[in-house]
């Protein structure tokens, strides 16, 4: 798939802030739709931007759905080819692989 192909797919329809769906975006919505906040936290988590309109293209959108890298490393399961402690080669969590790792420096 093409960049140009996935930011085509960050669109919404008109009236619909993309924002809505974005993993970098915080929203604050009160009782009536104009008591809206939104900042985007994209590259600045200690200063996020206001953003005062409804987006509609977003070349940083990250979608909700989406996994990010250190998501799918969390949840990757890891191939040890090596004997050690007691444990056969095979495919452990990485949390898992923390532990053995503890238990063969001691």
């Amino acid at each position: 798939m093409r960049e140009e192909e996935i930011y085509i797919k960050a669109k919404l329809l008109e009236g619909e802030s993309l924002c809505q769906t974005c993993i970098h975006a915080h929203i604050v919505q009160g009782h009536a739709e104009s008591e809206r906040r939104v900042w985007c936290t994209y590259g600045r988590w200690d200063r996020p931007e206001v953003i005062g309109f409804a987006v509609r293209e977003c070349s940083q959108h990250q979608g909700r759905e989406q996994t990010d890298l250190r998501q799918m490393e969390k949840m990757a399961w890891v191939l040890l080819t090596r004997r050690g402690s007691g444990r056969a080669p095979g495919f452990v969590t990485p949390q898992q692989v923390e532990e053995f790792e503890s238990a063969d420096d001691d």
